[in-house]
């Protein structure tokens, strides 16, 4: 059993990640049947300490420096999720691709709220403490997608 953390990284939640690595197994199975490929997106940054009133402190207070967290304590939250993907890659190259957004969403080694990617840019990522994009601001990874999937498609511009 988990015990709740309000601190980061957090205890990976075990029988989760065994929860999902039979469902994933299984719909690896499927997926050698019909000769797909499924691409393994990994979790992108967590920025808010567990328990954070996102909308109070962050939304309606402005209270931005709540929700600020170095890279490698973000990652290393995020870590049983992280080799759970690559064990099943390892385990089934043929079906499986692993994508990770993560530190395209951070900068200098710090993950915020805001995207700092591009100078002059500071738009407010998230609309929530879990990390659900805003609706004014839906596809910051759009770019990071494209440039994956020519990648896997081998497309030339």
């Amino acid at each position: 059993m988990n015990i709740p953390q309000n601190n980061l990284p957090r205890i990976p939640n075990k029988k989760r990640i065994e929860i999902l690595e039979n469902q994933l197994t299984t719909i690896a199975g499927i997926a050698i049947e019909s000769k797909a490929k499924i691409v393994l997106a990994d979790d992108i940054p967590i920025t808010c300490m567990p328990g954070t009133n996102y909308k109070h402190f962050v939304l309606r207070l402005k209270q931005f420096e709540k929700c600020s967290v170095q890279e490698s304590v973000s990652l290393e939250d995020r870590l049983g999720l992280t080799l759970l993907y690559r064990k099943l890659v390892d385990l089934h190259p043929d079906v499986f691709l692993y994508f990770d957004p993560h530190s395209s969403l951070c900068k200098n080694s710090q993950c915020g709220i805001f995207d700092k990617r591009q100078e002059g840019n500071n738009r407010l990522l998230y609309g929530d403490e879990i990390g659900h994009f805003r609706p004014e601001y839906p596809d910051p990874l759009a770019i990071t997608w494209r440039d994956y999937l020519k990648t896997i498609f081998r497309v030339k511009h």
